[in-house]
């Protein structure tokens, strides 16, 4: 990301535009196209840092695009083959609550386990103790926007039911229906404050 803003600071306005756009667009570019929505959309007469800029008056058929994107690749499940799942899982509540629902039913057709939803939604982050923690997340109306608590939990359940689940999907799960952050490496229980 670094390397592509520091390309575009080097054109004109119109043309850095132009590259958000496309890559804003384009299905291969999922984790890109996330970090430019939340950050580009500026009106023209904007004087904002951030180089990778969309046009404001375009926000509705750019948002389109890209949520045409975000099924395609929840259908056939290459969404969990970018570079951050999570980041873009938990931003499209914010981006388009209104097409969570969708979304959710596209992941479901592409993965029915939803194993790796939970591995992407669920990381509640990182520590130098034991690393990788799952949970709820801070913000639950994210997760809320594409399921009820209820759906999630009955599904979490039935997932632990089967014996050959690996380890950090059972703990993932786990996570859900005991209501608790829990280490990936060895499930254990974290306190949170």
């Amino acid at each position: 990301m670094r390397v592509i803003r520091e390309l575009v600071n080097t054109v004109e306005l119109r043309k850095r535009m132009e590259v958000a756009r496309k890559l804003v667009e384009c299905e291969h570019t999922l984790f890109i196209a996330t970090v430019i929505i939340k950050e580009g959309f500026q009106p023209k007469s904007s004087n904002h840092i951030y180089p990778l800029i969309l046009p404001v008056e375009s926000k509705r058929e750019i948002l389109q695009a890209y949520c045409i994107n975000i099924i395609k690749a929840s259908k056939n499940n290459s969404i969990f083959c970018t570079a951050n799942p999570r980041v873009i899982l938990q931003a499209i509540p914010w981006l388009m609550m209104d097409k969570c629902k969708e979304i959710f039913s596209a992941l479901k057709e592409g993965d029915p386990t939803l194993d790796n939803f939970a591995l992407a939604i669920l990381q509640y982050s990182i520590d130098n103790h034991k690393g990788l923690i799952y949970g709820l997340p801070d913000s639950v109306s994210r997760l809320s926007a594409y399921c009820t608590w209820d759906e999630l939990r009955a599904h979490a359940k039935l997932r632990l039911a089967e014996k050959s689940l690996a380890s950090q999907v059972f703990i993932a799960w786990r996570s859900v229906v005991e209501g608790k952050y829990l280490y990936a490496i060895d499930g254990s229980e974290v306190e949170v404050k």
